[in-house]
């Protein structure tokens, strides 16, 4: 049987650290000389898999952030090896000692370890031709299963990750339990149900779907993106449902959007989603562990955007950042910046602020995602060079009762903790963990995705 690469990760994370409540610590085996850190025990000395990836004699697709935690990772490991087992160590070094934290322990350091780690062991399995017995070797030693006298004989840490693999009840797509312990906090009803922080560094936050995407390890795109790219994985959708209520209404919004896409109608949007908004009972019998959830999110001001771009299937909309400028943001996209302040109305070019929203004219750096929910009256679809252009857009023929679009600003994944399920969701920089029954009044679940429906 061939595995993915994320059930071998929570097997060797079971087998390796299982019995630690913080499974980001080095090695507690001492003499070992070993570098190995964390929930799988990466290495990173100068024979590792991570050695020879950041000396590009691998060929693996990493991101920059990726790529700088992996120098990060080799430089802790320097230090686990210099400083393990010295006797009378100065109270900063003892963290590099055997069963020491280090210094990768941050929440979105533990995302970046999940990430790489899961690429390292898709290289692993694959110079293995994917035979498990022979990934266990590589990854752990002969010793973990040989033969002797013409039996098989399989160690302790084999029947771990071999038991772990036959569990239904262990083997879950997404360890939401690591997520959890990795927060350092405890579940707190008297703070929002908040736990934990996404990152330490303000200049790196990402989006909530960039966290679920690295739980899942799949794309998913933006939350409502993620309706339509992945809709052979809907299990449930208000959209698809109820449709049939809001449908001119959309149509109404699309066409004044398009034709002004700096007009504030961000209420409106908002009150009209909320009349699909289902109860509990239409949504609760799909909430199994580790599937995909998209949210409304009362508080959020993407509400406009998420419609327009849901529906023309296009990435349209950008957000300012800290210290851009108009100048900056037309250079980057190669558009003329008198075109860029037209389109989105700035009376002022020297006062914009961060997370002002903007459109870039024309077709400069959008993104297409599939066709679209719309045609104008000549049958011609959507396209960017209609933005600012007061034209009549009617719905499209895709655009049926049962396949609508998602326009739902917030995506969260789901959780079970004892008999409670729960939504892990990311809030600006905020870890949430909120019961079902605690969603109202600032959150309402539209739409339930199995991305993995075969498990």
């Amino acid at each position: 049987m061939q595995y993915t690469t994320r059930q071998l990760y929570c097997a060797l994370s079971e087998a390796e650290t299982g019995i630690f409540s913080d499974k980001f610590i080095r090695t507690r085996v001492r003499g070992s000389k070993s570098s190995a850190y964390g929930p799988v025990q990466l290495t990173g000395g100068k024979r590792s898999i991570i050695n020879r990836i950041i000396k590009k004699k691998i060929n693996i697709e990493i991101n920059d952030d990726e790529f700088n935690y992996l120098l990060r990772f080799k430089k802790q490991a320097s230090l686990f090896l210099r400083y393990g087992d010295k006797k009378n160590l100065a109270e900063n070094l003892v963290k590099y000692d055997y069963g020491g934290e280090g210094d990768l322990n941050t929440i979105s350091d533990r995302f970046l370890y999940k990430s790489v780690a899961l690429k390292i062991i898709e290289i692993v399995y694959k110079e293995n031709n994917y035979n498990f017995n022979k990934f266990v070797r590589a990854w752990r030693g002969k010793n973990v299963i040989f033969k002797r006298n013409g039996k098989i004989v399989q160690s302790e840490y084999y029947k771990k990750i071999k038991n772990y693999l036959s569990s239904p009840s262990l083997n879950c797509l997404v360890n939401i339990s690591e997520v959890i312990d990795n927060s350092n906090k405890l579940l707190s009803l008297e703070k929002n149900n908040i736990i934990g922080k996404a990152t330490d560094d303000k200049t790196k936050l990402k989006g909530c779907a960039y966290y679920i995407r690295i739980l899942v390890n799949k794309t998913i795109l933006s939350s409502w993106h993620c309706h339509n790219f992945n809709r052979k994985y809907l299990i449930y959708s208000a959209f698809n449902n109820k449709v049939a209520l809001i449908k001119n209404q959309l149509t109404n919004y699309f066409n004044k959007i398009n034709k002004d896409p700096s007009i504030d109608i961000e209420d409106e949007v908002k009150k009209l989603l909320l009349t699909i908004a289902p109860n509990k009972d239409e949504y609760v019998n799909y909430l199994k562990e580790g599937n995909v959830v998209g949210l409304f999110f009362k508080k959020s001001d993407y509400h406009k955007e998420a419609l327009f771009e849901g529906a023309c299937n296009w990435t349209i909309f950008n957000r300012i950042k800290l210290n851009q400028t108009l100048e900056g943001i037309a250079r980057k996209n190669k558009c003329d910046i008198e075109d860029l302040i037209a389109i989105n109305k700035i009376a002022n070019p020297d006062v914009i602020v961060e997370g002002q929203q903007i459109v870039i004219p024309s077709s400069y750096n959008h993104m297409f995602y599939g066709e679209g929910r719309f045609y104008e009256n000549n049958n011609k679809n959507w396209q960017p060079e209609d933005l600012g252009k007061d034209l009549k857009f009617t719905p499209a023929k895709i655009f049926s009762d049962k396949n609508c679009f998602g326009f739902n600003t917030h995506i969260g994944i789901v959780a079970k903790i004892g008999l409670n399920k729960m939504i892990l969701h990311y809030v600006g920089n905020d870890i949430y963990l909120t019961p079902i029954d605690s969603l109202k009044p600032n959150f309402y679940l539209m739409w339930v995705m199995n991305l993995f429906p075969d498990n």
